[in-house]
């Protein structure tokens, strides 16, 4: 099983796909291939529902996806070059060294630098394991989630995903969370505790696409955030593919579980 696909639903297909292509043809042109990672395709939105609100302390259940490279400056000088808006890059605590741009319906891309800018928090040591370079890589999908335990049963022990690496950010902000990375894999982390900062380098350079899961921590000075699911007459995440050469096996995994599977669910949820 493998992560193959991420369709975002966008106001026009034409110029998003059009957009895409420019920037990253390795994912989002059909006729490329896309080095491991998943590939984007998008649909419109339906414009057939009007348009709702979310409540002012809601957060949107899809935040992003990253895109993996090797270089970030080189990467947002060329985007800057095609006209897109890019924030200034940064090393960001001992998460990544990253920034953020958008497309034309406002969904939220990350670039993040497969090694830390230097001077890195402390040395590491290569794994084994490959470490992949080259080409830039759809590398994560993130989704907020309102709880842990039920998520985490879900992505390890009905799609059976491997949990890779644990960060948490907790740098002052008022709303500390907590990141959880997963993927269809045997690799092991260079270091045996997901939290180790050994294992984050290591996690960027995965070849393949991997779903970050964001926690938010429950403050006693601000309410539990609500998620919120934008209808489908607004830009937003369609759905995620997953690619199984069986399902059955699935199904009968989250039923055991009391998991509810939709009906003619095939190779993608």
């Amino acid at each position: 099983m493998h992560i193959s696909g991420l369709q975002l639903r966008v106001s026009d297909v034409t110029q998003s796909r059009l957009r895409y292509v420019e920037a990253w043809p390795q994912i989002a042109n059909p006729q490329q291939e896309a080095a491991g990672s998943a590939r984007l395709t998008f649909c419109p939105t339906t414009g057939v529902s009007p348009l709702s609100q979310a409540d002012a302390d809601a957060l949107p259940a899809y935040w992003k996806f990253s895109m993996f490279t090797d270089a970030v400056d080189a990467t947002r000088a060329r985007l800057l070059q095609l006209g897109w808006q890019v924030s200034e890059p940064v090393q960001f605590l001992d998460i990544g060294y990253l920034c953020h741009t958008a497309d034309p319906d406002g969904l939220s891309i990350e670039l993040l630098q497969r090694d830390f800018a230097p001077p890195r928090p402390r040395p590491i040591e290569h794994s084994p394991t490959l470490w992949f370079c080259g080409a830039d890589t759809l590398g994560l999908i993130t989704l907020r989630i309102a709880s842990v335990e039920p998520n985490l049963t879900f992505y390890q022990s009905v799609l059976g995903m491997k949990l890779l690496a644990v960060m948490d950010v907790d740098d002052g902000r008022p709303e500390p969370f907590t990141l959880y990375f997963l993927a269809f894999t045997e690799d092991n982390a260079p270091n045996g505790d997901p939290r180790s900062i050994d294992n984050r380098e290591w996690l960027y350079h995965r070849p393949y696409t991997i779903m970050e899961l964001q926690h938010h921590w429950p403050v006693e000075a601000l309410p539990l955030r609500q998620l919120w699911h934008p209808p489908v007459s607004m830009p937003g995440l369609s759905h995620v593919e997953i690619e199984a050469s069986v399902v059955q096996p699935i199904a009968d995994r989250a039923q055991s579980l009391g998991v509810r599977m939709a009906q003619g669910c095939r190779s993608h949820t």
